[in-house]
């Protein structure tokens, strides 16, 4: 059969779980919908079947593996993390029971990040460093939501969390430095290591043998230390958000990643070095710059007003008169109007071409034509 039509059938089967045709076939064979099967069983089947199981393996080299929340791709035996044989086919010594059929997010830590100690002694290093570069099932996703649902205003979906984001009331820099953070594109040396930009994942600042958003924002130690001096924990678990009686731990929570990110690269790039006092005034004053805007009259006032005109009938026994002027790019001005009863019906009209003049010239015209009339 032609291999063109066979490739597309075989990508039908992995985009459209959900097709009619794909239910019957994956239940035919007996296959499971979740998970993507490395063989197509072949023994038994129709022509076109087994002519897919051939060319199956070639269907499979042109998959990009998105791991999504981590609970359809099995660790050991899907190519997630390697381009041409599973991570079993890697390890060092037998893999226990209980974890050979374990799904990419059982291996994850509760914050999102990678349980290096459930593998770490099944493979080689090498291969640490291509799961290193691989984002965690929803890392800074499930971080921001963490937050968000500690401060009552859990989200449902994706699409709410990015609304969240793009409405929070501050400035657009931090906005999108949130979206950033969000979609796991920080430039963390992870990050760099990803997209081949050096060779070193480590933390500069501290050591750590993998620098990641969640590193970077929360766990390195010159931020661990921030985020105890602003006490976030005991103002998250009490639900106090007016933070000292002024500052809102939304406004707070947002401004205090954005500026440690960037006396993170301070220290990075420019040799610059900070004490967490200063870090934490820095912050303050960022904060209340932005609640004092936030509060001001500006801000709070009705700037665009939506109003709708339409013409309104009179009160009986009164009539209307409606004028207008019009004037033409060739210099010709024209007048006209009309006049209704109380339900609207029209009683008399009038329109006049005027000449030669000007718009405010056109209006009076019609003005007094429609005074002459009534």
């Amino acid at each position: 059969m032609n291999e063109a039509l066979l490739m597309k059938i075989g990508w039908g089967l992995i985009s459209s779980p959900n097709s009619l045709w794909v239910k019957v076939l994956l239940s035919k064979y007996g296959l499971d919908h979740t998970l993507l099967p490395n063989v197509l069983p072949t023994k038994y089947g129709s022509y076109m079947w087994k002519a897919v199981g051939g060319i199956w393996p070639e269907v499979l080299k042109g998959i990009k593996w998105d791991i999504g929340n981590g609970n359809k791709v099995r660790f050991w035996w899907d190519n997630w993390a390697t381009e041409d044989d599973p991570l079993h086919a890697f390890t060092l010594q037998p893999i226990p029971l209980e974890q050979v059929d374990e799904c990419v997010a059982r291996l994850t830590t509760d914050e999102g990040a990678w349980n290096w100690r459930l593998f770490a002694n099944f493979l080689h290093h090498h291969l640490f460093l291509k799961i290193a570069a691989i984002k965690p099932p929803n890392v800074n996703v499930r971080m921001i939501k963490s937050y968000l649902a500690l401060s009552k205003m859990m989200v449902n979906d994706e699409d709410s969390f990015w609304s969240f984001v793009w409405h929070w009331r501050g400035p657009q820099r931090i906005r999108t430095f949130m979206w950033v953070v969000g979609q796991n594109r920080l430039k963390t040396k992870v990050e760099l290591f990803r997209r081949h930009i050096g060779a070193d994942m480590s933390c500069a600042r501290c050591g750590c043998f993998i620098e990641n958003t969640l590193h970077a924002l929360r766990d390195c130690p010159g931020a661990k230390h921030v985020w105890l001096a602003l006490d976030w924990m005991l103002y998250n678990l009490k639900n106090l958000w007016k933070y000292e009686g002024f500052f809102d731990w939304t406004c707070l929570f947002e401004v205090t990643i954005w500026r440690l990110w960037f006396w993170r690269n301070q220290n990075l790039h420019n040799g610059v070095t900070n004490s967490t006092s200063n870090i934490v005034m820095d912050i303050k004053c960022h904060t209340e710059e932005i609640q004092k805007i936030n509060q001001s009259f500006f801000v709070h006032a009705d700037i665009k007003v939506e109003k709708h005109f339409g013409w309104v009938a009179p009160s009986w026994p009164w009539f209307k008169l409606n004028t207008d002027g019009t004037h033409k790019s060739s210099g010709l001005s024209n007048a006209r109007g009309l006049i209704r009863n109380c339900h609207g019906e029209w009683i008399i009209g009038f329109g006049m071409n005027i000449g030669v003049g000007f718009i405010t010239g056109a209006e009076i015209w019609g003005f007094y034509q429609g005074l002459c009339l009534a």
